[in-house]
């Protein structure tokens, strides 16, 4: 049965969500028309019923899907769907992209106004060091270096931290070509690697494999741009370094009174690739073949690779006065007098391991945080309102 949550009215919207599975196309000569503006409807004495029979079986052989083919399809198997009659579904048959390359879920496109976010976030000039003084509280300012964004887009310099990608024996890394790409995405990749040329985080490569480039909508706007490592991180021999824990990261803070959240900036580009490594991570473009210096979003191990260097510059203060989940840094301290030289300490080993931290996503001594998706008070851990604003309420039963 589909749920009614598929079917959202008023249209335009999309009635298919991630839970239908997608497998193949359909043969060549088969006949996929475009989307009509008035899809031919089953006939109108038909009403809904409380079934709809073999839906999710029977999808499962579809990959490329029409509003026309899908109510077709539905009036073929006599299934309908319940609650809604066919004359709603007209006003509300509107498919949403379907992704074909991944058929797990059908994400949210990329529209206008996220490329001119990125656009206006990338051509922002760099702050003057006397903005970035003006938001640190007065006990931390002579450590405004550990704060300036300009640092960030150095290269990092080789280390023994330097990530490795290990290639399973008999394994090759795959070769996958590019996705087809609209103006305004192309665009947008040129800008993207134009930067990070001149940052010196990617070279022209003469690689092998490549894995195609992908382009995804961030949830508050803007777009992130990313590698889809997927083919190369199922020859990878995994890294099991562990991430911490949350449940004991939460225990840790039971007695703090008083937090102090940092943030850092492109954390996984702060580590290199290693020698030698650097041909697996190529990608291919529009505008030819890259791989990256840095290491990038996407690979399989790059979490175990940060936490290990994060886990290593912090170590002796994590679960003291401090935890670190990947670029999520706490400090956490039962009194401000305490917390100020701790936060201190923490921001200095940051500086001395070359990890910039993003100033507009720090919180200083506040005795109210969100952590980890959850608001951490010295009253106790308290859910995300945004989390469950949607949620709804229980009824009172007498």
């Amino acid at each position: 049965m589909i749920p009614n949550r598929l079917i959202l009215k008023p249209a335009p919207t999309r009635i298919i969500a991630g839970s239908l599975e997608y497998t193949k196309r359909p043969p060549r000569n088969q006949n996929v028309l475009p989307l009509p503006s008035t899809p031919p409807l089953p006939d109108p004495s038909e009403k809904s019923i409380d079934t709809l029979r073999n839906i999710r079986q029977e999808m499962s052989n579809i990959k490329f899907l029409t509003a026309n083919s899908f109510i077709q399809f539905c009036k073929d198997q006599e299934a309908y769907i319940t609650k809604v009659t066919w004359d709603e579904l007209d006003r509300a048959c509107e498919l949403h992209r379907i992704i074909t390359n991944d058929p797990i879920q059908l994400r949210r496109g990329i529209v206008e106004d996220d490329i001119e976010k990125f656009m206006e976030k990338t051509d922002r000039p760099v702050p003057p060091t006397t903005e970035i003084q003006s938001k640190l509280p007065s006990w931390l300012r002579d450590l405004f270096t550990g704060f300036l964004p300009s640092l960030a887009n150095e290269l990092p310099p080789r280390r023994s931290w330097d990530h490795k990608i290990e290639i399973m024996p008999g394994k090759e890394p795959p070769y996958n070509k590019g996705r087809p790409m609209s103006p305004a995405e192309l665009q947008v990749v040129r800008k993207w690697l134009d930067d990070n040329l001149n940052k010196g985080f990617i070279r022209e490569s003469r690689s092998r494999s490549a894995a195609p480039l992908l382009l995804a909508a961030k949830p508050g706007g803007g777009v992130r741009i990313c590698q889809d490592y997927r083919g190369l991180n199922n020859v990878t021999i995994k890294n099991r370094y562990p991430l911490p824990l949350i449940k004991e990261t939460l225990d840790a803070l039971c007695h703090a009174k008083v937090y102090t959240k940092l943030d850092i900036i492109a954390a996984f580009n702060k580590l290199r690739i290693a020698e030698g490594h650097e041909w697996k991570t190529a990608f291919t473009t529009r505008f030819g073949l890259f791989e990256s210096l840095v290491m990038p979003f996407g690979l399989c191990n790059a979490p175990a690779s940060f936490q290990n260097y994060i886990n290593h510059v912090l170590f002796d203060l994590l679960d003291k006065n401090c935890t670190a989940y990947l670029d999520d840094i706490l400090i956490y301290s039962e009194n401000v007098t305490d917390h100020r030289k701790q936060v201190r300490e923490v921001v200095q080993r940051l500086i001395d391991a070359g990890l910039q931290i993003d100033i507009d996503k720090c919180e200083f001594e506040t005795k109210r945080t969100k952590y980890l998706g959850l608001i951490i008070t010295p009253g106790g851990i308290e859910m995300d309102p945004d989390k469950v604003k949607d949620y709804p309420r229980m009824e009172v039963v007498n």
